[in-house]
């Protein structure tokens, strides 16, 4: 953890430090179930908390500083760094590169780097926003071994927002197909995920959330099945 804090600090020390530009800072807390990782596997089968801060600039560069606090491969670090650009009729451009930290007390040998490019377009009626998208992410393992590897998901999938009037309650949801390489010592071929979140404020800054996430193989024959993860929490913003 000692590690992450430094680096986060020097990192918002130094973005701090040369723009002036206006920016929002959001920071939650959530109980979930168990952690359900992305790439379908367990990696935490029991309850969790899971904290997150983010802190963004106008011009689209943010930090991401994320912690699970569980035990084994459910006590993980993360921290990330990325930009995000809007383009022409819509279309949206996001890279990002993400550190993790594996075993923040213990061996590191098990952390990554992962470089993420993703790619969609926002398609606005009304209230709702309709974002289909196409998404890479890359896993640079610290050492290789049997039990570890890195390697690639690829991603396509719709990304559905809608807001109520007042903006009092938010609902949003992210359905994907996502084809991986053999990542994490895993068999190669497809699952299929979705991710829901129902939002709700209960003052100007504050609201309550509630998340569903679950994934299920369609051509993988490894130790992944079918899963579902809840949780609920709190989300800041200043």
């Amino acid at each position: 953890m000692k590690k992450l804090a430094v680096f986060m600090g020097a990192v918002t020390i130094g973005l701090f430090g040369t723009m002036t530009q206006a920016q929002s800072i959001t920071v939650s807390a959530e109980v979930f179930s168990k952690y359900l990782g992305g790439n379908g596997a367990i990696f935490y089968d029991s309850p969790v908390v899971q904290v997150d801060t983010t802190i963004a600039w106008a011009n689209g560069i943010y930090v991401d500083a994320w912690k699970s606090c569980g035990s084994g491969f459910g006590n993980e670090n993360d921290l990330s760094v990325g930009w995000t650009k809007t383009l022409t009729d819509g279309c949206y451009l996001n890279v990002e590169g993400l550190y993790i930290d594996a075993h923040p007390s213990g061996d590191t040998d098990d952390n990554m780097f992962s470089p993420r490019l993703e790619f969609g377009k926002d398609f606005k009626l009304g209230a709702t926003t309709i974002s289909p998208y196409v998404r890479w992410e890359n896993y640079q393992v610290q050492r290789w071994t049997s039990l570890m590897n890195g390697g690639d998901f690829l991603f396509i999938g719709t990304k559905i927002s809608w807001q109520s009037s007042e903006r009092l309650v938010s609902l949003s949801t992210n359905a994907k197909i996502v084809y991986d390489k053999g990542t994490f010592c895993n068999d190669s071929g497809y699952l299929a995920q979705l991710c829901a979140r129902a939002e709700m404020k209960i003052s100007k800054q504050t609201a309550l959330v509630a998340d569903v996430k679950a994934s299920a193989p369609l051509t993988t024959h490894d130790a992944r099945k079918n899963e579902i993860a809840v949780g609920v929490g709190i989300v800041y913003r200043f």
